[in-house]
């Protein structure tokens, strides 16, 4: 949510740092062999690779450290809970710099101002007033929450129908029948003794498992506890435990 200053709203901007793992310089031993796209005098030889490039096992870990520097040189620190939040002090308010791999968010009176910073060491792309950032949808509040000093959230929606619309292609979802809460109240997984799912079917209980843990992250925390409690079983899960997984998604359709 993004909440007002004293005198102006607070702004969001998202992007995307173009090349990300690039600009990184890679721990691994890599080299390659140059092809015929090199010039002439390359061709056939061994070349070792000294940045990051995708692919490698570690290129991920050398851009986090490479642009938490960056943010640190703008004087942002980062979170004690949430390590891939940063803050800054700003006067009479905090600017927020979000980041997962190589998407940013920005929240603050200037977002632009924190981008253009950005743009000085990084490729920016796709820059602007975000739709839809990880799955979620950012929208415009009318005008009933300006009291509260809120003009935006962060919804699940989009990301809900669109998890229920390929749940639909991997099994039926007229299974997921509507229900009013995501777990029965008499339901203990842990007890639960029915046969185990068939090998094929594991992979499926696994796919609505972790489409449901990233719902939660994107906000709907009222099936934490069932997911937390299904969770626990993805390797051996149970039809009942796929059954009370049914449930889950069967609550989101409401």
């Amino acid at each position: 949510m993004l909440c007002s200053g004293q005198t102006q709203w607070f702004g969001v901007v998202a992007g995307d740092v173009g090349y990300a793992f690039l600009n990184g310089y890679t721990k691994e031993c890599v080299f390659f062999i140059a092809g015929c796209v090199l010039p002439p005098r390359m061709s056939g030889k061994s070349l070792i690779a000294v940045k990051a490039m995708h692919g490698l096992k570690s290129s991920s870990a050398r851009f986090y450290e490479n642009f938490s520097v960056a943010l640190w040189k703008l004087r942002y620190q980062p979170s004690k809970t949430v390590p891939n939040l940063w803050v800054k002090k700003a006067g009479d308010h905090y600017d927020y710099n979000a980041r997962y791999v190589d998407d940013v968010i920005v929240f603050s009176k200037s977002p632009m101002a924190i981008i253009n910073e950005l743009k000085k060491t990084y490729i920016m792309k796709d820059v602007g007033n975000p739709q839809y950032y990880l799955g979620g949808d950012v929208i415009d509040l009318g005008t009933e929450w300006e009291k509260e000093g809120i003009t935006s959230t962060f919804s699940a929606e989009i990301y809900i129908t669109n998890a229920l619309s390929k749940v639909a292609k991997l099994c039926d979802l007229e299974g997921f029948k509507k229900a009013n809460t995501p777990i029965h109240e008499d339901y203990y997984a842990e007890l639960d003794e029915s046969n185990l799912v068939p090998p094929e079917k594991i992979s499926l209980y696994q796919s609505l498992l972790y489409s449901a843990i990233w719902i939660i992250k994107l906000g709907r925390f009222d099936i934490s506890y069932a997911i937390n409690t299904l969770s626990r079983y993805p390797m051996a899960p149970r039809e009942g435990h796929m059954k009370a997984l049914h449930r889950v998604f069967g609550y989101l359709r409401i």
